[in-house]
């Protein structure tokens, strides 16, 4: 199914950035590149992001994920992974493996169809909204105050 395929695509993904050279991948400047070399570069994130599209929607399309813009799923997944060459370090605190878990299992949630009968996702957080941005009002008030106090 096209969720398995994303978790696969996450895994495999990880593994490579957490590399040294998939981190110098990430990390170069292609403009520094020959016209050739930043072609070559180019065409293989378009395929990276072509790829991971495509089991995004067949997973929209085989029930598994839910309705989704795959253009913005994949630049969000694709993003936080490509993050990983500015703070992973080998023998850091995480492994590449467990940092695979982590991903796979914030985006799987944030992606997987709910069960028949849950409220989508989306609409149980617009119904927590008001009372999420009342306490952040709520918390600003009271910072307010108590700068005044001192």
């Amino acid at each position: 199914c096209g969720l398995e395929k994303v978790e696969s695509f996450i895994r495999s993904y990880i593994q490579l950035i957490s590399s040294e050279f998939g981190r110098a991948v990430i990390r170069l400047d292609d403009s520094e590149l020959s016209a050739v070399g930043r072609s070559e570069i180019r065409s293989y994130k378009r395929e990276i992001d072509r790829r991971l599209r495509s089991f995004i929607r067949e997973g929209v399309d085989d029930g598994s994920i839910l309705e989704c813009d795959a253009k913005l799923a994949s630049f969000a997944i694709a993003g936080a992974i490509n993050w990983l060459s500015m703070w992973y370090r080998p023998g850091g605190a995480l492994t590449p493996e467990e940092i695979a878990n982590g991903f796979v299992t914030t985006f799987a949630n944030g992606l997987r169809k709910p069960a028949a009968g849950a409220a989508p996702l989306h609409l149980a957080a617009a119904k927590d909204k008001r009372t999420a941005d009342t306490r952040i009002a709520d918390t600003r008030t009271a910072d307010t105050r108590n700068r005044h106090r001192r």
